[in-house]
Order: C-alpha cells, then structure tokens, then sequence
C-alpha cells in the first residue's frame, strides 16, 4: 500500500472575534489526506507585526501559562 498523499493547500481569509484576544485576521490553509477527504488538517496564521499575531501569540502564553485549566480540564 502506497503512502497517502495529500491535497491543497485550500488558502482563505477569515475574521474572528475571539472572547479574550479580541478581533483576529487570520489566514486559513485546509489541507485533506486523498485516502481520507473527509478529514481536514487546518492551519490558521497571521502576518508577524499585526494584531491579529500579537493576539495569536498571547493565545498561546495564555495556554502555556493555563493548560487545561483554560479548557475546563479537557487538555
């Protein structure tokens, strides 16, 4: 059996609002696995000096600094 290839990336713009960061842009890549279209693997990012990457970044403190407490202990 071969190994599954994948397919995209699929690449759109999105906006947010998010409850602690606030407004985000973000770009969105989808990308599907061909033995499994169904399924997604999806990358959300922002251009470095913008808002919408400081609020990423402070997501990301946030959830270093929280863990799971943060995700009601699902994490």
């Amino acid at each position: 059996m071969g190994r599954p290839s994948s397919s995209g990336p699929r690449q759109l713009t999105k906006a947010y609002r998010h409850p602690t960061a606030g407004e985000l842009t973000l770009d969105v890549q989808q990308f599907t696995v061909d033995t499994h279209p169904e399924q997604l693997l999806v990358a959300y990012t922002a251009e470095p000096g913008t808002p919408s990457y400081d609020g990423l970044r402070f997501l990301l403190v946030l959830e270093e600094s929280f863990g799971s407490r943060l995700s009601g202990g699902l994490g």
